[in-house]
């Protein structure tokens, strides 16, 4: 798995193809909760504290890998959170993918895709209530007079994260013809990132997402963001759709846990 600080380069994947045929082309974006930590099944919350997935964490990433590798699904490039929890999906993701973090390659010998590690991908911050119980936190704020958003890292400082990066994320992208980016981060991070896209970027959602599915994303849970790759660079959001929000259909009962309705910092 190869760190990096920026979008590989590699040759345009649309290089040749008429404008016919990019019309019908999509950067399709993945936008994937981390697995389950002890901190989640607990209900401690996370922030920036440096957590690893649980057993049940392991087993649900590799099963969303197998999930994509049976529906044919292969990421051209992967961007994720530089925290244990995410490198840890990623990893387990590609692997049940059918990729080889040992040699690098997948098993029908393509080559492994490049993982970009970004502090910009980060939970948001809880600052002095990191680790502790959701309650007891909830307790501590109440008492203070104060609500979970005046600790820590402001939404506003992580709105700016996603500024930081987004443009020339999407800009890279389309400029490389990717297909299919696998975007690994956090709940509260992919709330803050979906309002962005939405009331911001200019992203639409697709009717056939009912209401009740807009909530706090289970963990290995994906959203789907599509982009046109002939759409106006000037402005990429304006035809952008979130075709799926929160799916995991590969989440059997085996695999289902109740899901807790953290506060942002998961």
């Amino acid at each position: 798995m190869t760190q990096t600080n920026s979008l590989p380069t590699s040759p345009s994947k649309t290089e040749g193809k008429s404008a016919a045929e990019d019309s019908s082309k999509v950067v399709r974006i993945y936008i994937i909760r981390h697995g389950q930590t002890d901190f989640n099944q607990r209900g401690i919350l996370q922030g920036h504290y440096n957590s690893q997935l649980n057993a049940q964490g392991h087993a649900e990433s590799k099963a969303l890998g197998a999930y994509f590798k049976q529906e044919g699904i292969r990421p051209d490039a992967v961007w994720s959170s530089d925290l244990d929890r995410c490198r840890e999906t990623t990893a387990n993701i590609l692997d049940g993918a059918g990729s080889s973090s040992s040699t690098g390659n997948t098993d029908d010998g393509d080559a492994h895709p490049t993982v970009v590690f970004s502090r910009h991908l980060r939970e948001r911050s809880l600052g002095e209530l990191e680790t502790m119980p959701i309650v007891a936190a909830k307790q501590r704020v109440a008492a203070a007079g104060k609500t979970m958003s005046d600790y820590g890292e402001p939404h506003s400082a992580v709105v700016e994260r996603i500024h930081a990066i987004w443009p020339s994320f999407i800009n890279n992208a389309l400029d490389q013809g990717l297909g299919t980016i696998f975007f690994v981060t956090h709940g509260g991070y992919i709330k803050i990132l979906a309002k962005y896209l939405i009331n911001e970027w200019g992203a639409t959602v697709a009717e056939t997402i009912p209401l009740e599915q807009i909530r706090h994303p289970a963990n290995t849970s994906f959203t789907v963001l599509e982009v046109p790759m002939d759409c106006d660079r000037a402005n990429p959001g304006k035809r952008a759709v979130i075709t799926d929000f929160c799916a995991t259909p590969h989440l059997t009962e085996k695999h289902k846990v109740k899901q807790i309705n953290f506060a942002d910092g998961q």
